[in-house]
Parts: structure tokens; sequence; C-alpha cells
């Protein structure tokens, strides 16, 4: 049985093929895009659960990555109510991933009260990467996370 999945950005070049997102999420986080690359790889996710969903299969889960300038962005937790609502994706079905790194940046309470935000709705909160950064397990327990991913490394 399927668990989940998880929604990846990749760049389909023309000349370069594949190009995976550390190659080039620096300049779009430069070029001030990150929110429109963000709002469509989940949109995108949530409408593929949709039509899996449609056509008699049982998808689980869809964990997306939340990066720091999507995380402080006034319009997140409204965003991801709507993108649900318009694919009638049901929250339980949806997991937001967050780096450990990410909660403990500068403005980090506006992190932990979008992420709050976020969880209200219904959706899992991931934390991924752990043991990557700082934060301990004291850190971790004062944020809504529903689930720890440990970092391999």
């Amino acid at each position: 049985a399927v668990a989940g999945f998880e929604a990846l950005v990749r760049w389909r070049h023309p000349e370069r093929g594949l190009i995976f997102p550390d190659e080039f999420i620096g300049v779009v986080e430069d070029a001030g895009l990150m929110w429109r690359l963000g709002s469509h790889v989940l949109e995108s996710a949530l409408e593929q659960v949709r039509r899996w969903t449609d056509a008699g299969l049982e998808p689980g889960r869809i964990a997306v990555n939340l990066g720091a300038g999507q995380l402080q962005h006034p319009g997140l937790a409204q965003f991801v109510a709507g993108a649900l609502d318009r694919t009638g994706v049901p929250p339980a079905q949806l997991e937001l991933e967050v780096t450990e790194t990410v909660t403990l940046r500068p403005r980090a309470s506006a992190t932990s009260a979008s992420i709050e935000e976020l969880h209200r709705l219904g959706v899992a909160i991931v934390l991924d990467d752990f043991g990557t950064g700082h934060a301990s397990l004291t850190h971790v327990k004062r944020l809504p996370i529903d689930r720890l991913k440990i970092d391999r490394g």
C-alpha cells in the first residue's frame, strides 16, 4: 500500500536536462520568485492528488516543502486553505515540511505563528532534516510539529 508522496521541484532545462534545486533555488530566492514557485508546487501537488483520487486511487498524504520566505509570507495559510478548497483535497492529506534551520532563523516568531496557523487548518506539520541544526527537542515542543524526519547524515 502507498503511504504517500513528496512533491519535489525540478527544472527541466531544454539543454541541460533535469536540474536539481540546489542549483537554482538561490537564484529564485534572489529574484523574489520563491513565493510564486512554492505556490505552483503546492497547487500542482494538490491537483495531482485530486486526479489520482478521481481515478479511484488512494494516494495517501502528499508532502510539500516550505521555505523560510514562504513561511514568513502573511498570506500563506489563506493560500493553503484556498488551494485545499479549490482541489477538494482534505487538509489531513497534506503534510507541509519545514526544515529545522528555518525554525531557528531571525523572525522565528513570524515563522512560528505561520506554522501554528497552518496546523489549525488541519494539515500536518513535519520537521524535515532534524539533527542538522541546533534545535533541541525542547525547542521543537514549542511548535505544533506532528512528525520529525531525521537527517540521514
